[in-house]
């Protein structure tokens, strides 16, 4: 629920929340856009949706392609 998302956030910070499709139940394709439309800014968005499991997961977001 994209209202659960929000009060995560609130809750815990974004720096602690990230994104999670409950595959294979939840295809990302109906599940990001949840996501997106919890009233949540850019930057924190930008965090659920990759910097935080990024960070969790020590990876290298600098290279290029």
């Amino acid at each position: 629920m994209h209202t659960k998302i929000r009060e995560a956030t609130s809750r815990l910070g974004v720096e602690r929340v990230i994104y999670g499709s409950g595959s294979p139940f939840g295809h990302p394709a109906f599940e990001i856009p949840k996501v997106k439309i919890s009233g949540l800014s850019d930057q924190p968005l930008s965090f659920i949706l990759g910097k935080n499991a990024a960070q969790i997961f020590r990876l290298d977001t600098t290279l290029k392609s």
